[in-house]
């Protein structure tokens, strides 16, 4: 365009015009400059208006026209046509460029969505909304389809794949399932939500985060679930963000609006810190206000809602494929778990939550489970030879399965199967009692080959004890009547800080066989003088000062005290025992025999070979009388067996469980007392059960074990408070807290020992009254509070002790006990102490021991002051054995035993892993009863009949001896004496280490003193031990052991190397009782608790096996027999 010079336009003619109208009055000045402005701006319109016209004409353009007339006149062409709009948008739909449609018709995506709005609603006609209907429907209908395939052909609800282990119920989470349920079915998640959310739900939730975004309060509820981690494209389908965590990080990670923590249940409590959120862990939840509780409520309802759309989700996945069943068969698990029925079971199967029972607990017989592992030829991936055929087989219930009847009709496939494969024919429906695994088979088969690899890569522990019950017949017919059934069950465990070289058998066994006698010097007990013993015991007074003085006490107090807790060297390092049960069998172990094939068997189990059993040394722990008989066994094949069946292979540690019972049992004996002797013997344990209304107890039939020991305890810490008060000239504790620095309060504990702990107190007093032959001259009652003072507080360290892990201490204990249970009437545990106490000293070397020490005690849990014995955990085991997982009535049998038993700690861990995730909270511990009126009233008592004053002249009745000390009495009865205990002792030990040094008839020799022989006769032959004349047998046979060897006596073939567990099982109908032993029984009903926090800690552990016995009435068949 050429330039131009700007010329104003011509005035209009118009305003030229002249007018013959009479002449309009004059204008004010401010009228005036009006007029021409508005005549100015109406010439510059023209002249615009004009300069457009004219560049469109030299453009060669038409006209341009505004947005409704330009409309309006396509319209009109489109009608005078004989066209429609619909004719427009099919061509433009249809029959153009894809750019051009980009252009022209997706340009403005905002608009699709009100226009599809229109259409769908109700202002339309009824034909196009129906269409439009229809189709949305059907395309979300292939859009959910594709997620759901997408989800499947992923796996990650396959049960192709899994390994049946442990790690096949620990790795069940919520919060995984839900990450990768967003990532794959967005859609669907969106659908179900809004089912969940009513309209004022949504305003509200709207609501609460616009209010959270002004004031930035993190206590807000968080965003909807689809809201976050993901984007929307332009036809609005949702797709995964790029921060999706990986497979193995989906726990942290924060999917669809939510953590998954949030997802998974939200056990953190709003304003309360993670430590303090559960009660019973350690914290006290603070109270909440109305407006909190109101927001927690509300949050919880959210997450619930989530929770129940992502398990909605994955139960319609399942019932698209039957390969989508991880979830379904976790949940049968964990109902299986929790004690469900089988009917309970069955109701959830059908309502799509769970596999069948028969899935779960296969059908048939379980005669396989009786044999070693190592005998079993199934693979635990091949799960099933009624699978589709493809390269992971699936469990029983994903494959191509008969007919479906009854329960099993809910896991018949639902949808098409995902991946393709050979087709197989279809089988007929199965016969009535065929066999069928089921997921507890391989489940049971699983755990048993990880047991076992960790036997062979790992130095283990070995912790074994009966299991007794009676199988009761409802109807007893020819052959079917009611039966004991004695067996044995076990479990192993990877031993902490151990190295195998302190623990080869070869060096351990010349260590022992060079190993000096012990001397009574060596065997003196710890007294108050012992800096170590005395420390420990102070710290015991102050710990139960501490804790029961009151609130005051305990608040100044209790962190000084946890500094100043006595620590040993042999304290056992913090750290998490891992346990690995094994099949129970019905073996017998109240025999020597059933000892010696038990343990032959779980070799067998093991895969403890000839070689590996020889090589490196295995611990073995269990009650008194197993470990006692295997040493038995051991020392009469001395000489005569080597190799493995010699068990010079076994280091065997006491359970120290069963000696705690023990010990109580032997208080008992000595500080009950006699019934009705309220006046004379006024501080009894029977005066003080009679004063707390308790049950009577008769010493004849004692009651349960933690009821025994809630009397000595709660009894020691009446008497312990009342001398601290007599101590510090205080009556109110919380008064002197105020006043006594800790120091201080030690001072008053060392008194409290000397004065009315100390055992030299109590001798003068007695010694003074049988010197004299006055009976005026001592104090039955004080002489008798002392010695319960002295035993309570040693039986409390004891306990305490253990809670700690610190074996130090427990030796130290240990060491007082073992003449305890001489002087109290136990020689049987009082022989196991000093061969302990040998061992420690002389029989193994300094690195043996302190593995020893190492592993006495055992930490499932991890976690600090959780420390207990191994028999304990083995009780444990028991229980849940005979408490839930113990078939009943005509199903009851030893094989179904053994498969479920090295799958309970599994079920345990996955039910509560389950009830963490969605059950209740609940806590794991109960409320610690409150004893102060117990104790106020002991201590009344104490203070009215002056106990800890020495009044001369007090004495018992004839009927009710004084309590001995009954350490100093069981050191003397140790020691003294021609034919005295430790004599003996050491004759055995002589003699069986002159048997060590003998080369074996049959098997290696474990020591380079014995060497092998040139030729080793097989079980079989005439030159087995059973064959020799005693006279031909190695020096000292006849001083080794005071039985013979039951196995030889039998004629058992104990060195055949290829009999499996289930023969071995069978030979033992014909094992021969012990001479003076009786079987044990299950004559109590009454439950036993094995406590190990004790009052501090006032949790109920499970029972003991409960066999009536004529040393423990709470132990398992243990006889108060001398060796």
């Amino acid at each position: 365009m050429a330039n131009r010079t700007l010329q104003l336009p011509p005035t209009p003619r118009h305003l030229l015009r002249m007018s013959s109208a009479p002449p309009e009055p004059a204008l004010t000045p401010r009228s005036k400059k009006a007029l021409e402005n508005k005549q100015r701006s109406v010439s510059m319109i023209a002249y615009h208006e004009e300069r457009r016209k004219r560049l469109r004409e030299e453009a060669g353009e038409d006209e341009m026209l505004d947005k409704p007339t330009a409309i309006a006149r396509s319209l009109t062409i489109l009608e005078k046509n004989n066209l429609h709009f619909s004719d427009l948008l099919c061509h433009a739909v249809h029959d153009t460029t894809p750019d051009w449609r980009k252009k022209n018709l997706f340009n403005q995506s905002t608009l699709l969505a009100p226009m599809l709005d229109i259409w769908a609603s109700n202002k339309t006609p009824q034909v196009p909304r129906d269409a439009v209907q229809r189709w949305a429907i059907r395309w979300v209908g292939d859009r959910v389809d594709k997620e759901a395939a997408a989800a499947t052909d992923d796996g990650f609800l396959r049960m192709e794949g899994r390994k049946i282990d442990a790690s096949f119920a620990a790795d069940f989470n919520i919060a995984t399932l839900t990450t990768w349920v967003n990532k794959f079915c967005p859609t669907i998640v969106t659908l179900l939500e809004r089912i969940t959310i009513t309209t004022r739900q949504r305003k509200t939730e709207e609501q609460a985060a616009a209010r959270a975004a002004a004031t930035q309060d993190t206590s807000a509820p968080t965003a909807a679930l689809s809201g976050q981690g993901t984007s929307r494209d332009a036809q609005g389908v949702q797709t995964t963000s790029a921060n999706t965590p990986a497979r193995g990080d989906e726990d942290s990670a924060s999917v669809g609006g939510s953590t998954a923590a949030s997802v998974a249940g939200g056990r953190v409590a709003e304003g309360v810190p993670p430590g303090n959120a559960a009660a019973g862990e350690g914290g006290v939840e603070p109270k909440l206000s109305k407006a909190q509780a109101k927001r927690r409520r509300r949050k919880q309802a959210k997450r619930d809602k989530r929770q129940a759309v992502i398990w909605a989700v994955i139960n319609l996945l399942s019932n698209r494929s039957q390969k989508n069943s991880y979830t379904r068969h976790v949940i049968g698990l964990y109902l299986y778990a929790s004690g469900a029925s089988r009917q309970q079971i069955s109701v959830f199967n059908h309502l799509g939550l769970s596999t069948s029972y028969v899935t779960i607990a296969g059908r048939g017989n379980k005669n396989i489970h009786l044999k070693a592992i190592g005998e079993i030829d199934i693979d635990v991936e091949d799960q099933s030879s009624t699978q589709p055929t493809n390269n992971m087989q699936p469990l029983p219930s994903e494959g191509a399965q008969p007919p479906p009847e009854g329960q099993q009709a809910a896991d018949v496939t639902n949808g098409p199967a995902q991946k393709k494969g050979k087709k197989k024919k279809k089988k007929g429906r199965p016969k009535d009692g065929a066999e069928r695994f089921g997921t507890l088979d391989y489940l049971s088969l699983g755990l048993r080959r990880c047991t076992h690899v960790v036997a062979q890569t790992r130095l283990c522990l070995l912790v074994y004890d009966n299991i007794n019950f009676m199988w009761k017949i409802a109807e007893q017919i020819l052959g079917r009547t009611d039966s004991m059934q004695n067996g044995t069950a076990s479990m192993i465990m990877p031993l902490h800080g151990a190295e195998a070289e302190d623990l080869d058998v070869r060096k351990l066994n010349e260590h022992y066989v060079a190993a000096p006698e012990i001397t009574e010097k060596e065997l003196i007990p710890p007294s108050l003088a012992d800096p170590i013993f005395r420390q420990c015991l102070i710290h015991t007074i102050l710990r139960i000062v501490v804790h029961y003085g009151g609130e005051k006490m305990a608040a100044r107090y209790r962190s000084e005290l946890a500094k100043r807790l006595p620590v040993t060297a042999d304290k056992i390092a913090l750290h998490k025992t891992e346990m690995f049960p094994l099949p129970a069998w019905p073996i017998n172990e109240a025999t020597k025999s059933g000892n010696a094939e038990y343990v032959k068997v779980a070799c067998m189990e093991l895969g403890w070979d000839e070689e590996s059993a020889t090589r490196f040394a295995k611990l073995i722990c269990g009650d008194q009388l197993s470990v006692a008989r295997l040493r038995e066994v051991l020392s009469a094949r001395a000489g005569n067996e080597g190799g493995s069946s010699g068990l010079g292979w076994a280091i065997f540690i006491p359970g120290l469980f069963h000696y705690k019972m023990s010990a109580v049992t032997g208080f008992f004996a000595v500080h009950y007392g006699v019934v009705n002797k309220n006046v004379t013997n006024p501080a009894s344990l029977a005066s003080h059960n009679t004063l707390l209304q308790r049950k009577p107890i008769v010493l004849t039939s004692l009651p349960s074990f933690r009821t025994c020991l809630d009397l000595i305890y709660v009894s020691l810490t009446a008497r312990v408070l009342h001398c601290f008060r007599r101590i510090s000239n205080e009556n109110d504790l919380d008064k002197l807290a105020e006043k006594t620095d800790f120091d201080g309060l030690w001072h008053y504990a060392e008194q409290l020992l000397d004065r009315y702990a100390d055992p030299h107190r109590a001798a003068d007093l007695s010694d003074a009254r049988e010197e004299t032959g006055d009976a005026e001259a001592g104090d039955m009652v004080f002489e008798s509070a002392i010695l319960f003072m002295r035993d309570g507080l040693v039986l409390r360290e004891f306990s305490d002790a253990i809670k700690a892990g610190d074996s130090g201490r427990v030796y130290t204990a240990l060491k007082v006990w073992t003449h305890a249970y001489r002087g109290s009437g136990r020689p049987k545990y009082a022989y196991e102490g000093l061969h302990f106490i040998y061992m420690m000293t002389h029989g193994w070397p300094e690195p043996a021991a302190k593995i020893v020490l190492n592993n006495i005690l055992i930490n499932p849990t991890g976690k600090a002051n959780s420390f207990h014995p191994p028999d304990l955990g083995m009780e444990h085991l028991i229980y849940w054995i005979k408490e839930y997982y113990e078939a009943h009535g005509s199903n009851a049998s030893w094989e179904w035993l053994a498969m479920v038993v090295p799958c309970i700690k599994a079920l345990r861990e996955l039910a509560t892993s389950v009830h963490g995730l969605l059950g209740a909270k609940q806590g794991d511990h109960h409320a610690t009863p409150d004893l102060s009126d117990d104790i106020a009233t002991l201590e009344q008592s104490l203070e009215e009949n002056a106990v800890y004053e020495v009044r001369h002249g007090r004495k018992f009745d004839d009927d009710d001896p004084p309590p001995p000390d009954i350490v100093s009495k069981g050191y003397a009865a140790l020691v003294n004496g021609a034919n005295c205990p430790l004599k003996e002792y050491n004759a055995r030990t002589a003699a069986l280490q002159q048997r060590m040094t003998v080369p074996p008839l049959v098997g290696t020799s474990f020591t380079a003193a014995a060497g092998n022989r040139d030729e080793t006769a097989p079980p079989s032959s005439p030159r087995s031990s059973a064959d020799v004349p005693p006279d031909a047998r190695s020096p000292g046979s006849a001083h080794a052991s005071p039985i013979r060897d039951e196995r030889d006596e039998q004629g058992e073939n104990d060195g055949d190397a290829d009999s499996s567990p289930a023969d071995v099982i069978n030979g033992l109908t014909r094992d021969l009782p012990d001479d003076g032993i009786q079987m044990p029984t299950l004559d109590r009903e009454e439950n036993v608790t094995g406590d190990l926090d004790d009052d501090f800690d006032a949790s109920a552990e499970p029972d003991a096996d409960g066999a009536v016995s004529d040393e423990e009435p709470w132990t398992d068949g243990e006889s108060d027999v001398e060796l």
